[in-house]
Formats: structure tokens, sequence, C-alpha cells
């Protein structure tokens, strides 16, 4: 079979400089193949590779469909998206792929290749953890194209998720919790105790409400219920200690805010534990704990790090693992473990001077 591929360059109503690929095949109509905005060497290494994919009778027709890719957003949202996903996976979605709409704008989904997804992660400043959490919302959205049949083969199919730091958010140490509370405001003070007393996750803390808590008994309820979801999808309870009674009792009377003033807690503040002015919970406590950090001089820990702080604690009072586990809501031994593993600099000198003194006295060295 005689195939011959050609590049032709032509200009768009904007004056933007496009190429796109005829494919000329003996007895057969020209195709045409859009490239995008691509350079010409991009688009010589494209005419290469679909000349050697017809050569080799391994070309796939481009799907009819010639949708760009912001037209594509839209329908992911609309007939997968907005149906199959929860409220706040749809946020993070949104979050994602705005960026992304700005980066591919004027291009049509074909015209998208590994290697722009490649530059585009390369040259994100964010986080490994950040960037797979973009390219798996990237390999679901080019999925669903390729499962309508607007596109022959995802883009990102092929590409690795790249390492992470899987440990996350450090705990703190005794002496920079100390450092801690020399620097916290009215309103960062409670959100730590809570969760440092507690082992609760941020969102756990976030959704915590006065009903929850169970005074006679003392201890909290944290709940899995038709509005909120614990991350095992079961309710767990948690033994109110006198530090956790006491600055729970102060908050049912008193409102701090992020301002570092304490008003009284009004009739219509009485449905969560941590709440705005207006009565609604506190979504996110991250920059109120970034901003303590700061002040600290500590880095590296996040809300989530304040969960740590509590099992580590644990660990250093010789509480069982099990019991930890359970108090954590933790679903494997593994996870409790691998806080309780936890070593730092702190627990190896106790360690070290705990050592008998074997040395021999009244001898000379020689």
């Amino acid at each position: 079979m005689r195939v011959h591929v050609y590049i032709r360059a032509y200009k768009t109503k904007k004056n933007e400089k496009r190429y796109l690929l005829v494919v000329r095949e003996k007895e057969c109509r020209d195709r045409f193949i859009g490239l995008g905005p691509v350079s010409k060497e991009m688009a010589q290494i494209s005419r290469i590779r679909v000349l050697h994919e017809l050569l080799m009778g391994q070309y796939k027709k481009v799907p009819d469909v010639y949708l760009y890719f912001d037209q594509f957003v839209d329908k992911f949202f609309d007939d997968f998206a907005n149906v199959m996903r929860s409220k706040g996976t749809r946020s993070l979605y949104h979050y994602a792929l705005k960026p992304l709409l700005i980066r591919f704008k004027n291009y049509k989904l074909n015209q998208i290749q590994k290697h722009d997804i490649d530059r585009y992660i390369a040259e994100s400043k964010a986080s490994n953890t950040t960037k797979n959490i973009i390219l798996g919302i990237l390999k679901v959205l080019f999925s669903k194209a390729v499962e309508w049949n607007c596109l022959t083969s995802s883009p990102v199919a092929e590409i690795k998720n790249l390492p992470e730091n899987r440990q996350g958010s450090k705990s703190l140490t005794p002496r920079e919790l100390q450092s801690v509370w020399n620097v916290v405001t009215l309103w960062q003070k409670p959100i730590i105790t809570l969760m440092i007393n507690s082992g609760m996750r941020p969102g756990e803390l976030s959704n915590l409400q006065w009903k929850d808590i169970d005074w006679e008994a003392d201890r909290i309820a944290i709940v899995t219920d038709k509005t909120r979801k614990t991350k095992s999808g079961k309710t767990r309870y948690v033994p109110m200690n006198s530090v956790l009674r006491k600055e729970l009792l102060f908050l049912k009377d008193h409102l701090p805010n992020s301002r570092n003033f304490i008003n009284a807690r009004q009739p219509h503040q009485m449905e969560y534990v941590l709440c705005h002015a207006d009565g609604s919970r506190v979504k996110c406590f991250r920059k109120a704990i970034n901003s303590a950090m700061k002040r600290a001089g500590i880095v590296g820990v996040s809300p989530h790090g304040f969960r740590k702080t509590f099992c580590s604690n644990l660990a250093r009072a010789g509480v069982h693992p099990k019991v930890a586990q359970e108090l954590m809501g933790h679903s494997t031994i593994n996870l409790t473990m691998g806080i309780y593993t936890q070593i730092d600099d702190e627990q190896l000198r106790k360690a070290v001077e705990a050592l008998p003194d074997n040395t021999e006295t009244g001898k000379s060295r020689i």
C-alpha cells in the first residue's frame, strides 16, 4: 500500500499559526488530521508517528466527534461527575481542571498528546502528591472520552504516578508541642486541644456537633450518618479526658474567633462545636494550623499531624496498640503501628540515658 503523510500550515481567523497532517493513499480521498497549536518540530514528530502506524497497519481512525477540551470537560461533568461523584469530589475536579482549561484552550481533545501532559506536570510547582491527584483525575476524564468514542486512546494511560513521601505530616514531640502552646491564639488553642486529645481527623472535627457529646458517659461519638461519614464508614467513641472535657465545657458557653476575641455563644451557634458567627461549621483548619506552626518555627506539620500526635502520645504512655487502633479508627493495626514506630530524637536520647552505668571505677586507663 502506497501512503504519504504531509504537513500543511495554515492560519486561524485570529491569525494564529496551526499545522495539520494530510494523509494521501492510493485510490482514497485525502484525510486531514488537525494538530492544533503545536510547534513545527512537534508536527514533524506527529507526521512520522502517523506514517509509521499507517505502514504497520496500526493506525486507528480518529473518531468523528471533534470536541474541544473545554467542551468535553462540560460533557464530563454533565454526563458523569454530577451524577456519579460526591459534591466534594466534584469540587476537587473543578479545582484541578481549572488551570488545564487555560493551558489547553483552543485544543481539540484529540490534539492533546502524552508529551503535553508530561510537560504540564513537569512545569507544575505542586507536590508530587498533588500532581498524582491531577493525573488520577485526567485518567478518569480521558478514559470516559475513549468510552464515549470521542478519542481512540487516552494520552495519560501510560503516564505513571510520581514517587511520594508516604509519611505525610509528622507528629509533634512534647517539646515542639510546648512551643506551640506558647504562640497559639484564642482561636487556634481549642482546635489543637481537641485534636491532640481525641485523635479526630480534621474533617471529623469539622463535623462534630454538640449532640455527639455524652456528658454523663464522658465520651464523644465520631459519627457516620446520612450527612456525615468517617473514613472507616463506622461510628466510633472516644472517651473524654479531663483536658478535653474542660475545653468542651468552655466552648459550650464561649465562641473564640479568628480575630482573637471570645464572645458568648448564641442559640443559633449550638449545632456545631466549632462554628462561624452565623452558626455554620468551620470547614477547614489548615490556615489556622499553618499560622501557628509558622510562629512556633515548626515545619512539616499539617492539621493531620495533631491526629498523629495523639497516637504518638498514646505510644509514649504505653497504651496497647490495639487500644490505640480502636481510638484512632484505623481499619488495620498496620496503620496504627506505622505511627507507633515513628521515633524522634528525644526518644532516642531517653533510650540511651536509660542504659546502666557499666564502667569500672577506680581503675586507671593506660
